[in-house]
C-alpha cells in the first residue's frame, strides 16, 4: 500500500542525518560541486540551480543542504514509495530544493509511474528554472516521460518560455500524445509562442483530433500572426482540417482580415461545411467584408439550407451595401431561396431605417 504521507517520516529521517552519515552514504551522482546544471539556463538560474548554492551559512542552511542531498538519495531507493516520497518532500521545500534538480530529471524516468509523475510535478512547481531539463525530456524514448515533461511545461505556463523550441519539435513526436500535450504547453505559454506558429499549423493538418484541436485553438490565441498559416490550410487535400481552418479564422475576428481572398476562395469548396465555416469568418473579419459580397449572394444560392442561412445572416451583418446583391437573389428560380433574400432585406431594413428595404423584384 502506497503511504502519500511518508514523506513527514523522510523529513524527519534527513534533519537526523549528520555530515558523517552524509558522507558514508555518499553524494548521489549529479550534485557534487563539480556537476554541470541544465544546458541552456541564465547564469543567475544556474547558480540558483547549483548545488553550490545551498554552501551553509548557518546551522540552519546546514541542515538544509543535509537535507536536499538526502532526499536525493532517496530518490534512488529500491522502494518506489519511498522514491516518490522523497520527490514529494522536495517539492514542499519550494525553492530551495532548486539542486535537485538533475536528480529529478532522473526520476521522471522512473519505471514507477507514481515517481515520475510527482517528480514532474514538482520540476513545475521550481518555475522558470526547470524549463530547459524539462525541455530536455520531450524527445525521451519513453513517450510517458515526454507527454509527462510536456504537462509540466504546461504548468509552467510563461516560465516554459525556454522550451519554446524543443516543445516546436515535440509537434512531430510518433506519439499522438506526447503531440499534443506539447500543443497545450505552447497555448499557455503566451504570444512568445508565436515562433512555433510554422510547426503549430503543420500541428493542425495532423492525423490525430486531438492533436489537431489543440493547435488550431493555440493558433487562435496567438492572433492575427496566425492568419496566413490558418489561410493556407483552408487548401489542405483534408476536408476536415480546411473546416478547422475556417472555424479558427472566425474566432480570430477582426485579426482574420488578412485571410479574407482566401476565405472568399473557400465559399467554393465542395464540402458544404467548409463553405458554411468560411461565411461564418467572413462575417466576423468586419468592414473589409465588403470585398466578398458577390461570392456570398452566389452562396445564398447553395444547394445546402444550412450555408445558405449563413451567407444570408452575414451579407445582413454588412447592411446596406448588401442590398444591391440581395435583390439580385430575389429572381432565383428557387423559392426557398427568394425567401431567404426578401427576409434579409427586410431584416436590413429594420436594422437600419426601423421599416423594410423596398425592392422592384418580385419575391415570388
Amino acid at each position: 500500500m502506497r503511504h502519500r504521507y511518508l514523506w513527514i517520516s523522510i523529513a524527519i529521517l534527513v534533519a537526523s542525518i549528520s555530515p558523517a552519515q552524509e558522507a558514508k552514504h555518499g553524494v548521489p551522482p549529479g550534485v557534487s560541486r563539480e556537476t554541470p546544471v541544465p544546458a541552456g539556463l541564465a547564469a543567475s538560474e544556474q547558480r540558483a540551480a547549483s548545488p553550490t548554492s545551498l554552501a551553509p551559512t548557518s546551522p540552519a542552511e546546514s541542515g538544509l543542504r543535509t537535507a536536499v542531498l538526502s532526499l536525493m538519495i532517496a530518490l534512488r531507493d529500491q522502494d518506489a514509495s519511498v522514491r516518490e516520497a522523497a520527490a514529494e518532500a522536495l517539492g514542499r521545500m519550494g525553492p530551495e530544493a532548486r539542486a535537485a534538480i538533475l536528480a529529478l530529471v532522473q526520476a521522471v524516468r522512473d519505471p514507477d509511474p507514481f515517481v515520475r509523475s510527482m517528480a514532474a510535478r514538482v520540476l513545475a512547481r521550481m518555475g522558470a528554472v526547470a524549463a530547459p531539463a524539462l525541455a530536455g525530456l520531450l524527445q525521451d524514448r519513453d513517450p510517458e516521460v515526454s507527454r509527462i515533461a510536456a504537462e509540466a511545461l504546461r504548468f509552467l505556463g510563461p516560465d516554459a518560455k525556454a522550451a519554446i523550441p524543443a516543445l516546436a519539435s515535440a509537434l512531430r513526436y510518433d506519439k499522438a500524445a506526447v503531440r499534443g500535450a506539447a500543443a497545450q504547453a505552447l497555448g499557455r505559454i503566451g504570444p512568445e509562442a508565436k515562433a512555433a506558429i510554422p510547426s503549430l499549423v503543420e500541428a493542425a493538418r495532423d492525423p490525430d483530433p486531438c492533436v489537431r484541436g489543440p493547435a488550431a485553438r493555440v493558433l487562435v490565441d496567438l492572433g492575427a500572426a496566425s492568419a496566413p498559416g490558418l489561410a493556407g490550410l483552408l487548401r489542405d487535400e483534408n476536408a476536415e482540417v480546411r473546416r478547422i481552418a475556417a472555424e479558427a479564422l472566425r474566432h480570430l475576428g477582426t485579426d482574420a482580415a488578412a485571410a479574407i481572398p482566401a476565405l472568399t476562395a473557400a465559399l467554393k469548396d465542395p464540402n458544404a461545411s467548409v463553405r458554411e465555416a468560411a461565411a461564418a469568418a467572413l462575417g466576423r473579419v468586419g468592414p473589409e467584408v465588403t470585398r466578398a459580397i458577390p461570392e456570398l449572394a452566389d452562396l445564398a444560392r447553395d444547394g445546402d439550407a444550412y450555408v445558405r442561412s449563413t451567407a444570408a445572416q452575414v451579407l445582413v451583418g454588412i447592411g446596406p451595401d448588401a442590398v444591391p446583391a440581395l435583390a439580385d437573389v430575389l429572381g432565383d428560380p428557387n423559392p426557398d431561396v427568394r425567401e431567404l433574400a426578401a427576409r434579409s432585406l427586410r431584416e436590413i431594413g429594420t436594422r437600419v431605417t426601423g421599416g423594410p428595404v423596398e425592392s422592384h423584384a418580385g419575391a415570388r
